[in-house]
């Protein structure tokens, strides 16, 4: 029903998810930096309700970039592990940490 277990094709997608995910930390991190300039742009006009705003999305974004840091070593993890893996039998405990970073990933706009 669902194929099996292939290495090679777990080891491209966790190289492509790491690359995305470095990718993405970048844009994140660009985007920031320009918005702390207008926030001071803001602050500068009196406009505080938006720099408000604005300081609430950075912090969002920051809290964003950090998950995907997580999700980037333990795709690292996983992808060093991918030997072991190979070797044992159908683990549970490796299936449902192999869906979880599947989840985590859709749901942070990797796929």
């Amino acid at each position: 029903m669902f194929g099996g277990f292939t290495s090679s094709k777990l080891k491209t997608n966790l190289r492509l998810c790491i690359n995305r995910l470095k990718l993405l930390q970048k844009k994140k991190t660009e985007l920031n930096v320009k918005a702390r300039k207008e926030i001071a742009e803001y602050l500068a006009l009196n406009k505080d309700d938006r720099a408000r705003i604005k300081v609430e999305h950075i912090i969002r974004d920051d809290y964003m970039v950090e998950a995907m840091e997580c999700l980037e070593l333990y795709c690292d993890l996983l992808l060093a592990r991918i030997g072991l893996i190979e070797t044992q039998k159908y683990d549970v405990f490796m299936f449902f940490y192999n869906c979880s970073h599947y989840h985590i990933g859709y749901n942070t706009t990797l796929y």
